[in-house]
């Protein structure tokens, strides 16, 4: 089982400049479709995320763990 996708993305604080990155896989196959990882816990900052296995998982809420300030975001394939 190959990777189909993939999603990056970058978070920013704004207020004290901790900067994290993740990427998220989509493992599935030509055959049976999507299978989207999980979205990850972060160190840098409280996250939960909306998704199901099939679409490829969008941040519900995020904040910094430091500051508790919603972190500027950037998505992308190839960050």
């Amino acid at each position: 089982m190959g990777t189909l996708d993939r999603t990056s993305y970058r978070f920013t604080c704004p207020q004290c400049g901790v900067i994290e990155k993740v990427t998220i896989l989509d493992k599935g196959n030509q055959y049976s479709g999507s299978d989207w990882q999980s979205g990850p816990t972060l160190n840098n900052f409280n996250v939960t995320w909306d998704q199901d296995q099939y679409t490829e998982p969008q941040i519900a809420s995020i904040s910094c763990k430091n500051c508790h300030v919603e972190p500027e975001i950037e998505s992308g394939y190839s960050l």
